[in-house]
């Protein structure tokens, strides 16, 4: 799941695909963070690692390091059935060129990959591209809402993920 989307990204922005890869945030136990590259064999994809363990933060990075995309992937509370994606970003220079598209179906793959039953996100309404994506993904809006603090109209969507 993350060579084939490495490859595809690569395409779409015209880096070439060893100089991407696909890294995780760690945080130890002083607080240092560290972001160790996410490999299709990797103990991350193991079932067992317990509530809530595997999930995290995820960026792509570039071969300067720069952030290409990030996401982050949550267990919903109290319920193991749901993953929640948010912070979704893809950055400036790389917008326009379907990057969160397919970057939405690998947060898709994580979450199937990792035995999640759907995935639920939050985006504001007057994302348009989000918006957008979500719907060509298939994402069914179950609630919207006025944000009391920021004003913003908020709407909820779940998709229910296949198999891993």
């Amino acid at each position: 799941m993350i060579k084939p989307y490495l490859t595809a990204l690569s395409k779409l922005i015209g880096v070439p695909v060893d100089k991407l890869k696909l890294v995780r945030e760690v945080t130890d136990v002083q607080w240092k963070k560290s972001y160790p590259e996410v490999k299709e064999d990797d103990e991350y994809f193991k079932p067992d690692m317990g509530y809530g363990a595997r999930l995290r933060p995820y960026q792509v990075r570039d071969g300067n390091d720069t952030i290409v995309t990030s996401f982050g992937l949550y267990e919903f509370p109290s319920c193991c059935a749901f993953v929640v994606s948010t912070q979704a970003f893809v950055d400036p220079r790389y917008r326009g060129k379907k990057v969160n598209k397919l970057t939405n179906k690998l947060r898709q793959n994580i979450a199937s990959a990792l035995g999640y039953t759907a995935i639920i996100c939050t985006d504001v309404d007057d994302n348009v591209a989000e918006r957008a994506t979500l719907a060509a993904e298939g994402w069914k809006d179950i609630y919207q809402v006025r944000n009391k603090r920021t004003g913003n109209l908020v709407n909820i969507s779940v998709k229910e993920l296949k198999n891993g």
